[in-house]
């Protein structure tokens, strides 16, 4: 517990993935851009879903002192770095952000991952973008609707009921 009064503490810290192609001069900024954190009630863990410069990568942090790399997203084609990672209640389906102009959300299943079939998932299962010549910016999965916020395109909402073939 902390104490009352403490300005900040740590509880523990989740480790940041290696930076596949950093920057040369070492300009690039490493971590995560954002996260988020779900119970996964059906195997009774709290799992954390970041996006940074390594990509996208889930934690099993349930125990704050010992995280578990259970799976991550990574060689993406157009993908360089994470911005915003969510996933459906079940925490099978991810939601991907990268923020550039023309990038769509995209939609990964994390089954193989998680079963340990694969290493990382490489292709997403599925696209949306409310206008190509647009960028969503961030976003909140309330199943089966994503609420995503877009800079030209304002508020929009995506059903992702089949992850295959989301639409507006």
């Amino acid at each position: 517990l902390l104490a009352a009064g403490s300005a900040a503490a740590s509880m523990g810290r989740v480790p940041v993935p290696e930076q596949p192609n950093p920057p040369a001069g070492g300009g690039g900024r490493s971590g995560y851009h954002d996260f988020y954190i779900q119970y996964d009630a059906a195997n009774k863990r709290d799992v954390f879903y970041g996006a940074g410069a390594g990509g996208y990568v889930v934690y099993d942090v349930s125990d704050l002192s010992n995280p578990k790399l259970l799976t991550s997203v990574t060689g993406m084609s157009g993908i360089t770095r994470g911005h915003t990672f969510q996933v459906d209640p079940t925490g099978r389906y991810g939601v991907l952000e990268s923020e550039y102009q023309y990038a769509p959300l995209r939609i990964v299943d994390l089954k193989p991952g998680l079963d340990g079939t694969v290493k990382t998932i490489s292709r997403p299962i599925g696209a949306w973008n409310a206008d190509w010549r647009d960028l969503s910016h961030n976003f909140a999965v309330r199943w089966p609707y994503v609420f995503t916020s877009a800079y030209e395109d304002g508020l929009q909402v995506m059903n992702m009921m089949d992850p295959t073939n989301p639409y507006t």
